[in-house]
């Protein structure tokens, strides 16, 4: 017979295996958010106190894993909703661990999580905001670098113009300046950076790239996972560039 919480049985004593049995049987009631708050006996919430308050990781890890599902889902909404259509499995995971962060970070500071929850279900909502905030965040991250090509390419337009005016050739050699400036110091290592110019200032393709520099890229994928690695370095940055430089 399953185990009730008793006051000589508290939840708190339950073995981990009886809190997974339970919060699994929780969340047959139905998808809704809602549902947990009628139909679960605290098994879930259990599993993530222990997660957060006592931080036992194991506790965390059942948790994370009867939920995964859900959470999935609440990302790829957020994705389509915003408009990424192409997501690989490795910046999926990258955006749920920040989501995860997110939550973690905020509430495994608390003494007690029922100063803040009534039930697992107002957890579940505070997770779907975190979810939703990285993928605004994204969105954010993704405009921003937007921004930086866009000033990279008018530098290798303007460049490639010919008869330019005297006044035209002084703004692109300081809009050079300065984004290059800023660049080295925060890409402090030159084959980063070469790699940067040589894609959005001399508009190389990333098989041309690939073909000049076989060592260093050997294939195109070499070239899009290095400049993902650029565009993560520095995209915290991209508003102080275009504001300082445009």
């Amino acid at each position: 017979m399953t185990a009730e919480p008793t006051m000589s049985n508290p939840i708190e004593h339950w073995p981990l295996a009886t809190l997974v049995a339970r919060c699994r049987a929780a969340q047959a009631h139905g998808p809704a958010i809602d549902a947990f708050a009628d139909g679960e006996d605290g098994a879930c919430f259990e599993l993530l106190r222990r997660g957060l308050e006592a931080h036992n990781d194991e506790a965390w890890r059942a948790f994370e894993a009867q939920f995964q599902a859900l959470f999935t889902h609440w990302l790829q909404q957020d994705l389509a909703h915003f408009g990424f259509n192409e997501i690989t499995a490795t910046e999926h995971e990258e955006l749920w661990a920040e989501a995860r962060s997110r939550f973690v970070s905020r509430y495994s500071r608390l003494q007690a999580l029922t100063e803040h929850f009534d039930h697992i279900g107002a957890v579940l909502k505070v997770i779907q905001k975190c979810i939703r905030s990285t993928v605004q965040e994204l969105r954010r991250q993704r405009v921003r670098q937007e921004r930086l090509v866009n000033a990279l390419q008018q530098m290798q337009l303007q460049q490639s113009q010919p008869l330019q005016l005297p006044s035209a050739q002084v703004e692109l050699a300081e809009l050079r300046r300065c984004i290059t400036t800023q660049i080295e110091q925060d890409l402090p290592e030159a084959d980063l950076r070469q790699l940067l110019f040589l894609r959005y200032v001399d508009n190389l393709k990333p098989r041309e790239i690939s073909a000049q520099y076989p060592a260093i890229y050997p294939d195109v994928a070499a070239v899009h996972t290095a400049l993902e690695r650029i565009m993560k370095r520095l995209r915290r940055r991209i508003d102080q560039y275009v504001t300082r430089c445009l």
